[in-house]
């Protein structure tokens, strides 16, 4: 399952989250997938329980989903660009940037 943004008041994110989980286990769904640049958001889901397939090298969790994509090792890629030197811009853990704003799992043709 994935889920691509959080939105709302921090407060709710972790009851939001169990709701996924909730939701995942009702549906037989065995993953849940999110993405985030956001250090604050991001630890509320590790408090929760939930790991990043990028700290351990025995997972080998998909890129991108449609079509599928492998990447060994895995990454993820984020690219941004800003026209000023703004104070602060950089600083990607105060970002909230998802998956859905990455465009991450666009779906793609292929020639058959």
């Amino acid at each position: 399952m994935h889920c691509v943004d959080l939105y709302g008041s921090s407060s709710a994110y972790s009851a939001a989250i169990s709701y996924l989980e909730e939701q995942a286990i009702h549906n037989n769904i065995d993953i849940i997938d999110f993405y985030s640049t956001n250090t604050r958001v991001n630890s509320i889901f590790i408090e929760k329980n939930w790991f990043s397939v990028l700290d351990y090298d025995f997972i080998d969790f998909p890129h991108l989903f449609h079509p599928l994509e492998m990447r060994t090792p895995s990454t993820t890629s984020l690219i941004m660009w800003c026209d000023n030197k703004v104070s602060g811009f950089y600083d990607v853990g105060k970002l909230y940037i998802t998956k859905q704003d990455c465009d991450f799992d666009r779906p793609v043709a292929s020639n058959l």
